[in-house]
């Protein structure tokens, strides 16, 4: 069993401090690295010396038995700090925190235990007749509680630590956790737990395989985190390791063993342990000197005897490394010919491209193309008088011909005259060409198509260039066709604005009986007549205010106004259409109203827009409420009617120049589109904003706010 034990602990003390090691020399300078070598010396120490005073009582057991309660403090503690380095959360505040009150503040306390621990505060130990005996004092629960808040503090960073991870990390973490907690609870319950329940020595030694096979798993997991999972990085080195060490074993095992005990069995003697061990610590040091001492004199030998040589994969390689980055393809020609001519030595290296192709190559370009080899070797064709193909190659000199071919699309063909030496073309050559145009062809392929792309693209600007100047001056025209529209909108609106004012003046004098009395009947026609000459005046001015608008003279003449005065008079000039109507308007006009700056007439203009728009898109019997509110800071003016509203879909349109609804046409098929578009406008530019709300079949809210200050 101790022999068993010893094996056990020595392979986790190798497992856990190589692990270390391969962490540290993997990166220096990281952090958790560093934290993890530590981790791992402390704990390769402390599980030799609980293993020590476990199992052997002597004169120096006591000491072991000190250093075992001591270690334990110090791994706890490093494997929490290299949890607090090892997360993502680093940055946060309470992960400073930890650093702060664990680092500095935990190495004091635990050297405090460990003067404890040494004086025999903590635990009294002593041996009598080969038995020890360990004892715990009050002070061991502070102790143990230490070794508890350090377990459950890591715990807890580590699995916060999975819980915010993905992938292969999250997957590694897991692993280590369960192998660690496996660990500290094996651990805990045989340092801790069954000394202090149980006073029999004898049985407490017996338990303690619980805590090895613990650590054995610790250990496994962290190799399994490392090698399957990518933990810290070093995977290809514990792997590479790991089957050097396989294999060093498995050469032992079957060659010098047996070697050794045939020595043994043909002489008759028996070697003794120190020439044993010697003979096979030389035997590993010639194992493992021997390759790199066999690739000295391979390089060697190759310079004497073969200085030809050269190793195909290298000039792979080397050729990758080169073409890899361009996507130019002279570039790639001239790449891929410098490097294949250090190598094989021709005299000539050409390239015989399908689209680049010059009249004088021509002859042996068409003669390849009949040829269904992708390979042709000069020295390989028949001698035959007939054979047309060798006579053409010989003509110009020609060795070796590939063909390039990427994904079966045919580039051309890579050729190669004869040898500088003088010399044959040999099998390691041809194996190389023929690799090597593979990765030429591919590289060459993908070059073509990026400038095919890119004369494509400028082929693509020109036109794109072209139809810009095309648009330009199709814009230009259509500029002076719209100033010309503009000149003879604003001039008309100017002639048709004098006879209508002459018109509405002779009207309304009429209708106020300056030219005599007038019956019921032509009263009412000439005020229709009236109302229809104003809706022409308001439709001229916003003609010219949309001209204005576009040539850049639009203005806004602020006076002193009194609102509610202004709705009321702009109310009982369409009262009579709405009475003819049977709609009712409601208002009801504030006895005591702000006076604000505002264009008068352009306010009016708006405020006549939107109780003309509700009078016309109201059913009859139909009801218009207008609202003017005091606000803080502004004033507030509302349409309301129950009219038709305005679907849905066209609302986001329903303020643009010349656009209107196709209910609103068919109810009213002389509207322009202009009125909303030019109250928004006029609104705006007083610095306030248009208030609009609607329900298809259920009536709309047309209005506005304006700031009391400007």
């Amino acid at each position: 069993m101790l022999i068993f034990l010893n094996f056990l602990i020595a392979a986790i003390t190798i497992g856990m401090i190589t692990a270390g090691l391969l962490t540290i020399i993997r990166d220096s300078k990281s952090n958790q690295n560093r934290w993890f070598f530590v981790f791992s010396a402390f704990s390769s120490f402390w599980i030799i010396a609980n293993f020590i005073n476990s199992n052997y009582v002597n004169s120096k057991t006591v000491l072991f038995v000190r250093l075992d309660f001591s270690l334990i403090l110090f791994t706890f503690w490093a494997v929490l700090i290299f949890a607090i380095k090892f997360s993502t959360l680093s940055n946060s505040n309470t992960v400073h925190r930890l650093e702060k009150y664990i680092i500095l503040p935990g190495f004091i306390i635990n050297l405090v235990f460990f003067i404890l621990i040494f004086t025999n505060s903590i635990v009294k130990i002593s041996i009598q007749s080969n038995v020890l005996s360990v004892i715990f004092l009050p002070v061991s629960y502070l102790y143990i509680s230490t070794l508890l808040i350090y377990a459950c503090l890591f715990l807890g960073i580590l699995v916060r630590k999975a819980w915010t991870s993905k992938g292969l990390e999250k997957t590694a973490i897991y692993i280590i956790l369960c192998g660690i907690i496996i660990a500290i609870l094996s651990n805990i319950s045989t340092n801790l737990i069954f000394p202090f329940i149980i006073h029999t020595r004898s049985v407490v030694k017996e338990l303690n395989v619980i805590g090895y096979f613990g650590l054995l798993v610790m250990i496994i997991s962290i190799y399994v985190a490392i090698t399957t999972q990518k933990l810290f990085n070093i995977r290809i080195v514990i792997v590479r390791s790991l089957g050097y060490f396989i294999s060093l074993t498995a050469i032992l095992i079957l060659f010098v063993v047996p070697l050794l005990a045939l020595s043994v069995h043909l002489i008759n003697y028996k070697l003794p342990f120190s020439v044993l061990v010697y003979l096979i610590i030389i035997t590993c040091i010639t194992i493992i000197l021997f390759q790199p001492v066999n690739n000295i004199f391979n390089k060697l030998t190759k310079r004497i005897f073969y200085q030809n040589y050269y190793e195909i994969q290298d000039i792979i390689d080397k050729l990758g490394n080169q073409l890899v980055g361009s996507i130019d393809p002279e570039d790639i020609q001239s790449r891929s010919i410098n490097i294949l001519s250090n190598a094989i030595r021709s005299k000539t290296i050409i390239f015989l491209l399908n689209d680049s192709t010059s009249s004088a190559n021509l002859e042996l370009l068409n003669m390849l193309k009949k040829t269904t080899s992708n390979l042709v070797v000069a020295d390989e064709l028949s001698l035959s008088k007939n054979n047309t193909l060798l006579k053409t190659l010989q003509k110009y000199e020609v060795a070796i011909s590939v063909r390039l071919r990427a994904k079966h699309d045919d580039i051309g063909y890579l050729i190669f005259g004869p040898m500088q030496s003088g010399r044959s073309y040999n099998d390691n050559d041809i194996r190389l060409i023929g690799i090597a145009s593979d990765e030429i062809a591919i590289s060459l392929q993908n070059a073509l198509r990026y400038k095919e792309i890119q004369n494509f693209n400028i082929t693509l600007q020109d036109k794109i260039n072209q139809a810009t100047k095309d648009l330009t001056k199709v814009n230009t025209k259509l500029k002076l066709l719209d100033e010309t529209k503009d000149d003879f909108i604003s001039m008309a609106s100017h002639q048709l604005r004098t006879p209508l004012t002459s018109v509405k003046g002779y009207l309304s004098m009429v209708v106020e009986g300056d030219a005599g009395e007038i019956t019921k009947q032509q009263r009412q026609m000439l005020i229709q007549a009236f109302d229809s000459s104003q809706r022409m005046v308001y439709l001229i001015s916003d003609l010219l205010n949309i001209s204005r608008l576009q040539t850049g003279k639009f203005n806004i003449d602020r006076s002193n106004c009194d609102l509610s005065k202004i709705i009321e008079d702009e109310i009982n000039l369409v009262y009579e259409t709405a009475h003819a109507r049977d709609i009712r308007i409601i208002y009801k006009k504030p006895a005591h109203f702000p006076v604000i700056s505002v264009d008068e007439m352009k306010t009016r203009q708006v405020i006549m827009n939107f109780l003309d728009n509700a009078i016309h898109y109201t059913q009859q019997n139909g009801e218009i409420n207008v609202f003017l509110e005091n606000k803080s800071n502004t004033i507030e003016v509302r349409v309301q009617d129950n009219g038709m509203g305005v679907p849905a879909s066209v609302v986001h349109r329903l303020f643009t120049k010349f656009y209107r609804a196709d209910n609103a046409k068919k109810a009213r098929p002389d509207g322009t589109g202009l009125g909303l578009f030019m109250a928004k406008k006029v609104i705006i530019a007083q610095g306030g904003s248009i208030i609009f709300s609607t329900k298809e079949n259920r009536g709309s809210i047309f209005g506005f706010s304006l700031p009391k200050k400007i």
